[in-house]
């Protein structure tokens, strides 16, 4: 064979072996490619998901702000129902008690803060009400106490009141009558008993004692069912202030202040202790959003 012959089949054979070469570097080139497709696909859809799931915690993180607010606006609004409940009973308290009896009643003054008082022991149990129900505990707890101050400040106040007026329509109805009428003997009669329970020495507690335990003698006593016998003589139509004017009177003074001035100051400091509860509540709400 001659030398291009020889050239003919050596062609013939290189081509033979390129062919599968050829298709194996191709193969492994269209893999690399498949891999890196894929690759390429995953970290797409990881950033993908990444960016759904950053998303998607933005919009709970906005949410749940948005509620916090919400719920903080509530619970304020319910501190703050409470806490003026509490500010127009104890205004309505001081304007009923304060100042001469006179001045009271020519301006009205029982009728309008009597009424005042009323409205604000409804206020603030409705008020307690909403904070109970808007929480958390300790504003409701230091609530109910608030409550029961004010009520108990409401009555001191409420009662004191009364018997003070009472006694300016029995004074009223009083002036002019003759010495010996029923309701001037009874009047007499109350202003004795009162004098010797002013200057009684041995307190309030022994002084109920001597007034309600019949064991022993006792002049107070004595002078006491005097003035309960005058009183059911009196007009029916003031015998209801006559029991409240001679009720009042029978009860020793240290007990009448001691009464007013621990009601007050428990009430106050019922209401101090509420507002630094929810002032906590609140300023916790506020750094949490």
């Amino acid at each position: 064979m001659d030398f291009q012959g020889v050239g003919a089949i050596a062609a013939a054979v290189v081509a033979a072996v390129g062919i599968p070469t050829a298709l194996v570097v191709g193969r492994w080139q269209m893999k690399a490619a498949i891999r890196a497709a894929e690759e390429s696909s995953r970290a797409g859809f990881a950033q993908a998901e990444a960016s759904y799931r950053a998303a998607l915690d933005a919009v709970r993180a906005e949410a749940v702000n948005a509620h916090s607010q919400w719920r903080r606006g509530l619970r304020r609004d319910a501190y703050t129902a409470l806490l003026l409940a509490a500010h127009q009973a104890r205004t309505a308290g001081r304007l009923l008690t304060e100042g001469s009896v006179e001045d009271r009643v020519s301006r009205g003054v029982f009728a309008t803060q009597g009424a005042a008082l009323a409205e604000a022991r409804i206020a603030i149990q409705e008020a307690a009400l909403v904070v109970a129900l808007e929480g958390p505990e300790q504003p409701a707890i230091k609530a109910e106490t608030l409550v029961h101050r004010c009520q108990r400040f409401i009555d001191v106040h409420g009662l004191r009141a009364e018997a003070e007026e009472a006694g300016h329509s029995i004074r009223t109805a009083r002036a002019g009558l003759a010495v010996d009428d029923p309701l001037s003997e009874f009047v007499e009669a109350t202003d004795v008993v009162r004098a010797h329970i002013y200057v009684y020495q041995d307190g309030p507690a022994a002084l109920e004692a001597e007034l309600h335990v019949r064991s022993s003698p006792s002049q107070i006593r004595d002078l006491q069912d005097v003035a309960y016998a005058k009183l059911s003589r009196i007009p029916e139509s003031l015998r209801k202030q006559g029991l409240t004017y001679l009720f009042a009177s029978l009860k020793h003074p240290d007990l009448v202040r001691e009464e007013r001035q621990g009601a007050d100051a428990q009430f106050l400091d019922a209401q101090e202790e509420f507002l630094a509860a929810a002032r906590a509540v609140l300023d916790g709400d506020s750094t949490s959003q």
